[in-house]
């Protein structure tokens, strides 16, 4: 592990994952060891200035009583697609932070460097540096949650494309004009195994007598059917609920072939909330993948995350100790 800063000096950086519904902050060593939390539920109604005073907010109780003079930075694990070169957020599908200059006001308001990057390729430089890739080369990272991200660790190193954007796994379309996309294209993988596209999925199964289930758990209202009933339908063993995981699964399977075909990955991660409650879809995903049978998967192995939902914390906060690790994208 190299840094570009003198880790006796400032021994400390702060992380920070920005998701769709939360955001999650955390003081760590240069270890990955994690001294402070903060957390914070994203309001669905938020605009551009909540989130940035959330995010500020998250940075300030997770620093506590630490001086700046012991932390090497900041870093900010966000999904949108960033521009890392220039800093930028050029578009972000399920949070208004699109074109503000979010870098530029963190690094004012805490008088600390700021770097960020996009969510998926920050927790997969986690699990490269603490967690279930230790050691490998070639790692192929799935997020599964609001949205459904990316991020690709090839050679040893990040990989960004051009400009930093590579790793948009979420929106590779995967059925032709098929499902609305938040982001507004269609039949993209989160169409499909994002928690909009699960709620949807179990309320048009609830219309049905074979999603009775899960609309008793709703209390009989189709309209208050989200991702979580779905799951803890799932959870109880309802057939439905477990069908309509395995159906997502399935999609993911597909997927996964194509990227082992085009990468090689040695290592295949499927991470985020959704991957931790819903084993049936992850199990579906390996089923078909087998089924498909691409070159690669003779190397590949099919992975949970190790770090849960400290991935993009701890990704954070290891580019924050060592900001060279951009220089590599571009390279």
């Amino acid at each position: 592990m190299y840094y570009t800063i003198d880790i006796m000096e400032k021994p400390f950086a702060i992380g920070i994952d920005v998701g769709g519904t939360k955001i999650a902050a955390a003081l760590v060593d240069c270890h990955g060891h994690i001294s402070a939390r903060s957390f914070a539920l994203v309001p669905s109604d938020i605009d551009t200035e909540g989130v940035i005073a959330l995010i500020g907010a998250a940075i300030a109780e997770a620093r506590g009583d630490l001086s700046v003079d012991r932390i090497a930075g900041i870093g900010v694990a966000v999904p949108c697609f960033v521009d890392t070169e220039e800093q930028q957020l050029l578009h972000c599908v399920n949070l208004p932070l699109a074109g503000c200059n979010l870098r530029d006001r963190l690094t004012q308001s805490t008088g600390l460097p700021v770097i960020m990057h996009n969510d998926a390729t920050l927790a997969v430089l986690g699990e490269e540096r603490y967690g279930v890739a230790r050691g490998l080369n070639h790692v192929l990272m799935i997020t599964l949650g609001t949205g459904v991200g990316g991020g690709l660790f090839l050679d040893g190193k990040l990989f960004g494309g051009a400009r930093g954007l590579a790793g948009e796994i979420g929106h590779i379309t995967i059925v032709a004009d098929g499902d609305p996309c938040p982001c507004g294209g269609k039949g993209h993988l989160e169409s499909y195994l994002g928690r909009a596209a699960l709620a949807r999925k179990a309320q048009e199964a609830a219309a049905g007598p074979e999603g009775s289930g899960i609309l008793k758990r709703a209390g009989g209202n189709v309209d208050d059917i989200t991702a979580e009933t779905l799951l803890e339908a799932a959870e109880a063993g309802d057939v439905c609920a477990l069908d309509i995981l395995r159906q997502a699964g399935d999609l993911l399977g597909q997927a996964l072939a194509s990227f082992v075909n085009v990468l090689n990955p040695e290592l295949i991660v499927i991470a985020g909330g959704l991957s931790q409650r819903a084993s049936s879809l992850v199990e579906a995903a390996r089923a078909r993948l087998r089924e498909e049978w691409p070159p690669g998967i003779i190397d590949v192995t099919v992975a949970t995350g190790q770090l849960g939902n400290d991935a993009g914390i701890l990704g954070a906060a290891a580019l924050a100790f060592s900001p060279t690790v951009l220089d590599a994208l571009a390279s």
